[in-house]
């Protein structure tokens, strides 16, 4: 039995010996016939007569005939059609080729095996793509130069770069590379694939994925089943970013210019700073033809959370209804809840939305909806209608157009937006009437002011409004130019009128630095009816005009006033000094003042002096004013001084030198001409509305 398996194996070892020795030689025979030269014209001219495309290869392609018979190409690069402008390189090449059609002298390709490479894919801004010539015209066997019999093809290291120029976007996958085993005609073939996806300062995720892909012959069509992407990266300034990307089927057909994508699913996660989102996404159907998009029920939600902020975003779609350029959805419906610190509030909109994916067109329609806000600034929880419509295009950005209301209040807003994101947008806000007051509490307004506000938008633009009441003031035709930008609120040269004069002046809130800074000037105020309007303790009335310029920091729990740093100049004409009354002090305090003993007197309720005009410059710190130098001057009296006072409570502290003039002898005070020439110390100290006076002897000269 032995001697029997023996034989047997050796003449086995004769035939296989002689079947390598065979193939061997038929190698070596197909090797030395091989016209490399004659191949690349072949190549070349394929792509020539086919896609008016030239085809350069550095090198004539090599036969290596070890291990396996191998066509190989080295640095190739493939033009535009008609241009010489380069849109595909080849580092390398290798297309297996069968045994026998080649011991026959025939060329037939079993598998490709792409090396590292690149291209570029650039849409138009009519939507033609680049490549749109070699999809339309696939190659067959009776247009190649060598037939396809293909078991796997691999691709290693390309470098794919996709350009819009529409919206001017451009997107890059890089390092891909792509396996498919067995691609045969109506059986499915696994398809694996993994790279990096690439946006300049947006993304950079990498990819790995697989799916079940059928292919229809004449690759007319194919069918991609059990899709599933993974992913991890960078995106948006998100760092730890992770997710997968699930579906069902997806299956297109090239001469009717339709697919359909069946049972998508996403989730993905990821952090920037402190901030850590969530965002989903199911889509159970979608289908096209040509631009005409169909589909139901996509739901998209995000969830953001950062410390003691919290967002979450939910959109749905319940139908796609197909239209020439893309698709409408009647009732779409967005909703929201946010909170950030004691700021808490909740919106729902309803809307129509048109949409034009190819060119990118999005349009909000028939906008209606509210939203909820709440905060301890706001004496109440108030709820904002909001109506409007909007449009979006990458090119050229978006338009808004929104009407606010909260009551019998309106506000209109006009937004041009360059970009979304991060958010640019130029703004004109109108209303009629606003009422701040009945909206806010002054005593909790600034722990609303120091709420951070977004660092990565940028707004500019302007609120006008007929009428306002703010401050306990009611102003009118306000003029609000602002500037949004790196979480810093600004306003160069804001207007408005109230009592009859013009304020002017120059704002910043920067909730970074947490304060508040402005500067201005204002002219010709009633002051006595602006006094009793807003219920100010002020003691002095007549037509005020000045400028000033404060900086306060902000913070929940503080009053601003009591850190607030700046000063004041005012000049008060046609001025009455509530209070006292200078004329009757000087007659009642006269004893002490020829005796040379200090006096003082409490005056009555009602008592005022007038001048003919008040001059002053208050300094402001940790709470307090301060002045150097305040002049105030009558026909009959002159009077000078320094002092100091607090802007959180009710009180002043006044040294004055009171200068009588020779006039003093006319009219009501004819009865001092016996102080004529004098120059009196006093003193005002106590409530700002009825301070004690004081005849300081000391300091008299």
């Amino acid at each position: 039995m032995s001697r029997t398996n023996s034989i047997l194996l050796r003449v086995l070892g004769l035939v296989l010996g002689g079947i390598c020795a065979l193939l061997l030689a038929a190698s070596l025979l197909a090797w030395a016939r091989f016209d490399g030269a004659q191949a690349a014209v072949e190549l070349e001219q394929y792509f020539k007569t086919h896609y008016q495309r030239t085809l350069v290869m550095a090198n004539a392609p090599r036969l290596l005939p070890w291990p396996s018979p191998t066509l190989y190409l080295q640095r190739l690069t493939l033009s535009e059609p008609r241009r010489a402008d380069v849109v595909a390189q080849v580092r390398e090449l290798r297309l297996r080729l069968a045994w026998l059609p080649l011991m026959a002298g025939r060329v037939e390709i079993r598998a490709v095996e792409l090396g590292p490479s690149s291209a570029a894919l650039i849409r138009e801004r009519d939507g033609r793509w680049n490549f749109a010539d070699l999809l339309a015209d696939p190659p067959t066997d009776d247009t190649l130069p060598w037939p396809l019999k293909l078991e796997r093809i691999a691709l290693d290291k390309l470098d794919l770069n996709l350009l819009d120029r529409g919206d001017n976007t451009q997107t890059q996958l890089h390092d891909l590379s792509l396996t498919l085993d067995r691609p045969q005609i109506g059986s499915p073939a696994r398809l694996c694939w993994q790279g990096r996806f690439l946006q300049p300062q947006d993304a950079a995720l990498n990819l790995q994925g697989n799916a079940r892909l059928t292919l229809s012959p004449e690759l007319k069509a194919a069918q991609l089943e059990a899709m599933t992407t993974r992913f991890d990266g960078e995106l948006e300034g998100f760092a730890g970013i992770s997710g997968e990307l699930r579906a069902d089927t997806l299956s297109w057909d090239r001469d009717s210019a339709a697919g359909e994508l069946s049972g998508l699913r996403m989730h993905a996660s990821g952090a920037r700073g402190g901030e850590r989102r969530e965002w989903q996404l199911t889509l159970p159907k979608l289908h096209w033809q040509d631009k005409r998009i169909g589909g139901e029920a996509l739901a998209a939600r995000m969830v953001s959370r950062d410390g003691s902020r919290s967002l979450q975003v939910e959109l749905q779609l319940p139908t796609l209804a197909p239209t020439e350029q893309g698709f409408d959805t009647a009732s779409a419906r967005l909703q929201a809840q946010f909170t950030q610190g004691a700021l808490n509030g909740d919106s729902t909109l309803g809307f129509t939305l048109s949409a034009n994916p190819a060119d990118g067109q999005w349009r909000v329609s028939a906008l209606d909806g509210n939203c909820r806000l709440q905060h301890p600034a706001l004496r109440k929880a108030i709820t904002l209608g909001l109506g409007g419509q909007g449009s979006w295009q990458p090119a050229r950005g978006g338009e808004l157009a929104l009407q606010l209301a909260q009551g019998d209040q309106r506000l209109t807003a006009q937004a041009s937006l360059p970009r979304l994101r991060p958010l640019q947008a130029r703004l004109s806000l109108q209303g009629d009437a606003l009422d701040f007051d009945s909206l806010l509490d002054p005593d909790e307004l600034p722990a609303l002011l120091a709420q951070p506000l977004p660092p990565e938008a940028a707004l500019s633009g302007r609120l006008t409004l007929a009428e306002a009441q703010a401050g306990g003031v009611h102003w009118q035709n306000l003029q609000l130019p602002f500037v949004l930008d790196k979480g810093r609120f600004s306003s160069s040269g804001y207007t408005a009128s109230a009592h009859g004069g013009r304020f002017k002046g120059d704002l910043l809130l920067d909730t970074t630095g947490g304060r508040l800074e402005s500067s201005g000037e204002f002219s010709t105020i009633a002051l006595e009816s602006l006094r009793d309007e807003a219920r100010l303790p002020l003691p002095a009335v007549g037509k005020l005009s000045g400028s000033y310029r404060i900086a306060a920091p902000l913070a929940a729990g503080r009053n601003p006033l009591a850190q607030a740093k700046g000063a004041l100049r005012w000049r008060l004409e046609q001025a009455r000094l509530d209070g006292v009354d200078f004329a009757r002090s000087l007659r009642e305090l006269r004893p002490d003042i020829e005796a040379g003993t200090p006096g003082a007197r409490r005056p009555d309720t009602g008592e005022s002096s007038r001048f003919d005009s008040i001059v002053a410059r208050f300094v402001f710190a940790r709470g307090r004013w301060q002045t150097n130098n305040l002049q105030a001057g009558a026909s009959w009296l002159n009077i000078s001084g320094q002092g100091e006072g607090s802007l959180l409570a009710t009180g002043l502290d006044l040294q004055l030198r009171a200068n009588v003039l020779p006039a003093v002898a006319r009219g009501d005070t004819r009865d001092l001409a016996g102080l004529r020439g004098k120059t009196l110390p006093l003193r005002l100290k106590g409530p700002n509305m009825q301070p004690d006076i004081r005849y300081e002897h000391t300091a008299s000269r």
